[in-house]
């Protein structure tokens, strides 16, 4: 790789950018390791939204194992497309914190499976075997499963509602249990949007207290 200018150092490694393609970068390792980098190489596409390409670090060094760059090197006219899927379990973690990178449509136009998943770690991502990475995605498809549900009940029921996650109690019985669990005069107070007095305001199934 001739003409090249030296833009960083960090732990030990050494980085080149090319003069001549922009887009080619050079890091040299401690221990002497030469790595190649082409930014423009792979462009990331969300399976849930395939018309927007993106770039990733987390892309890049994963095809970087997969088809290393070696000298001398000449780019293909088209890019790999890496088809990835994302999602959040921890809202905490801001938009995304589980990563599926599934399969790449190389230059040539093949398909090739990767099957590869991360979570995020103090430093960057870390790779999780595949049986996590399913556990993590059923926790959010219920999660949003359960989210659903409550928002039906809440338009099914549009009654003064409690503590119980801004429902009353007893409905969240009804829904969860399959019965009602309060008394015919309950149901008539709660359909009325009216909780009564203290002692009727209690589910007898749940003992939990609906507050408006």
């Amino acid at each position: 790789m001739d003409g090249i200018n030296a833009i960083s150092k960090e732990n030990g490694s050494k980085e080149y950018q090319s003069k001549r393609m922009s887009s080619l970068f050079k890091k040299v390792k401690e221990d002497g390791t030469v790595e190649y980098n082409d930014v423009n190489r792979y462009h990331g596409v969300n399976i849930e939204n395939p018309n927007v390409s993106y770039h990733s670090g987390l892309i890049d060094s994963v095809m970087d194992e997969l088809d290393p760059i070696t000298m001398p090197y000449m780019p293909s006219d088209r890019a790999y497309k890496v088809y990835t899927e994302d999602f959040l379990t921890d809202p905490k973690n801001g938009d995304y914190d589980t990563v599926g990178i599934l399969y790449v449509i190389t230059p040539s136009m093949e398909k090739v499976e990767i099957n590869r998943y991360f979570k995020e770690a103090p430093n960057g991502f870390a790779e999780i075997d595949e049986s996590e990475y399913v556990k993590r995605k059923m926790k959010v498809q219920w999660d949003d499963l359960l989210s659903s549900d409550f928002k039906g009940i809440k338009e099914a029921f549009p009654f003064p509602m409690g503590t119980t996650g801004g429902m009353c109690c007893s409905v969240l019985c009804m829904w969860s249990i399959g019965r009602n669990c309060v008394s015919a005069a309950q149901r008539r107070q709660r359909d009325r949007g009216y909780h009564g007095n203290d002692d009727s305001r209690k589910c007898r199934r749940c003992r939990r207290e609906c507050r408006t």
